[in-house]
């Protein structure tokens, strides 16, 4: 009984050789709270991957294959507190990639292939604690 109030809450898709987010796939999932696309063979994520997901608080992506990140990929996360991508293959960061997430408190990018920065590129994050 348990399990059925947290389930609308949490989508598990970890392990499961996905290898795209079409954009609307969660649509209509708007009070989900976590989701975990961990585990995967995802490559990019391409705008509106994440379109009505207004209540998404946590997002897990590490351990994917992905190289890029759309500038529109996390637009409407307006809840999203956590963002893990880390062991992921990404080399460059859009600055405009997290300007759609006021409430991001902690970002984990370790073990990709970033070799440098933009100025500015977390200027949006007022609420970040740990990155």
């Amino acid at each position: 009984s348990e399990y059925l109030l947290v389930a609308p809450l949490l989508r598990d898709l970890r392990f499961n050789r996905i290898r795209e987010i079409q954009p609307g796939a969660f649509r209509k999932l708007r009070n989900l709270n976590t989701l975990l696309l961990n585990n995967n063979q995802i490559k990019s994520i391409p705008s509106g991957s994440f379109e009505d997901l207004e209540n998404l608080k946590y997002l897990y992506l590490y351990k994917n294959e992905i190289q890029a990140i759309d500038r529109q990929a996390f637009k409407g996360l307006a809840s999203l507190e956590q963002l893990y991508l880390h062991f992921n293959q990404i080399e460059t960061l859009d600055p405009e990639s997290f300007q759609h997430l006021p409430k991001l408190e902690r970002l984990f990018l370790h073990n990709n292939r970033i070799t440098h920065l933009v100025p500015g590129t977390f200027d949006h994050l007022e609420s970040m604690k740990r990155l």
